[in-house]
């Protein structure tokens, strides 16, 4: 072999190691088999910055400290399991940033088509979820390069609809494989009423919380005879709509996302009892509220005042209270001539009696008749004739 085979062979030899080490410089994807195994695990100090937790909504930041103008695979490792809809998918990488190439949402997939190292040859974009409206699954990963000093810093994205949880945000190359775990939760939301939890129906009630997710606060009221997804506070006769605000009662948070509401039942006509009442990051109803920062609090309305009442006697309690009754009359009638009366009988003296009676008082009506007084003797005579004319005709 002369000099020049000697020197194309190596030239051929260096395109293949760039284009293992470097697919953009080659134009394909990089094939880590040419280059061995890349350091990962302990020994991997390629992110040196952006473990830790954040609230959905906010952003973090993840720092790569490589070789100077080197590149690197960065995505949203292990996430395939997830769909892409709202709700169900990972930090996005904010697009625009300098040194951060993302490929087209309508391809073609050349940082995406990049093997992932120890997974049986499977790629980036069999590693992360699919494109759903609104949600291109490009935003999961992107190519970077480093600067002369090989440091870079990537901005990754949370919003409502990144699902709370444990990611795995990894960078690779043929030479190196690391990764760092950033926590993603919802905001912190907390809601409190003033006072021991039992109010008057006339009595203004303030609620105060905190939301660190969203400005806004909605509430529910559940309770006696309301209606399961939850009613508005000031209107319990109308159903919240899930998703529809307007729907809701609401409060704008003030700073450091501290908020304040006052209620009063009484302008409600709600009945005494207990109830509860939900303060929600987003206009979600009760059934609705898995993806939501929420809290409740526990209130008990008192009632108007029980008027006392008087319940009738029954009568079968009441003790018995008998009629007088007289003495029966003797059976046997005494005989009508006195001289047929037995030996040793005498008949008993009828005495007649007379009861005083006090004059009446003086009026001014028309004079009384006054009667002659009767005589004692005559009234016991007409006593004793009536009773001997009432024994002869009863014999």
């Amino acid at each position: 072999m002369n000099r020049h085979s000697h020197i194309l062979l190596a030239a051929v030899i260096a395109l293949l190691v760039l284009a293992a080490v470097s697919p953009a410089a080659a134009g394909g994807v990089a094939n880590c088999s040419l280059a061995g195994t890349p350091v990962s695990g302990e020994n991997a100090e390629l992110i040196t910055a952006g473990s830790g937790t954040v609230y959905r909504g906010s952003t973090f930041s993840i720092t790569l400290e490589g070789r100077p103008f080197a590149e690197y695979y960065l995505w949203v490792r292990d996430t395939a399991d997830l769909s892409g809809a709202a709700h169900d998918r990972p930090p996005v990488i904010l697009p625009g940033q300098a040194g951060v190439t993302m490929d087209p949402e309508s391809g073609p997939y050349t940082a995406g088509s990049f093997v992932v190292f120890g997974s049986g040859g499977r790629t980036i974009l069999d590693n992360i979820p699919p494109s759903a409206p609104g949600a291109p699954s490009t935003g999961y990963y992107a190519r970077v390069a480093t600067g002369p000093d090989g440091d870079r810093t990537v901005k990754f994205q949370t919003a409502f609809e990144t699902r709370p949880g444990r990611y795995r945000i990894a960078a690779e190359n043929c030479e190196i494989a690391d990764e760092v775990i950033v926590n993603v939760e919802k905001g912190a939301f907390s809601i409190r009423a003033d006072g021991e939890q039992k109010y008057a129906m006339n009595e203004t009630i303030r609620l105060h919380g905190t939301n660190q997710e969203t400005n806004t606060t909605f509430f529910i009221l559940t309770g006696p005879g309301l209606p399961r997804p939850g009613v508005r506070l000031t209107r319990p006769s109308t159903a919240v709509i899930n998703g529809d605000a307007v729907s809701f009662d609401s409060v704008t948070g003030g700073e450091n996302g501290t908020w304040t509401y006052s209620w009063t039942p009484a302008a409600q006509d709600l009945p005494g009892g207990t109830y509860t009442i939900y303060g929600t990051s987003y206009p979600f109803d009760t059934e609705h509220l898995d993806v939501a920062a929420y809290s409740t609090v526990s209130i008990i309305l008192l009632g108007p005042p029980t008027q006392a009442t008087t319940t009738p006697a029954d009568p079968a309690t009441l003790p018995s209270n008998p009629a007088p009754t007289m003495a029966a009359p003797p059976d046997t009638p005494l005989p009508e001539n006195p001289a047929e009366l037995p030996a040793g009988t005498t008949r008993p003296a009828i005495k007649a009696t007379a009861t005083a009676v006090p004059p009446p008082l003086p009026t001014t009506s028309a004079p009384v008749t006054r009667k002659s007084p009767v005589d004692p003797a005559l009234a016991g005579a007409a006593l004793l004739i009536g009773t001997v004319a009432l024994l002869v005709k009863q014999a």
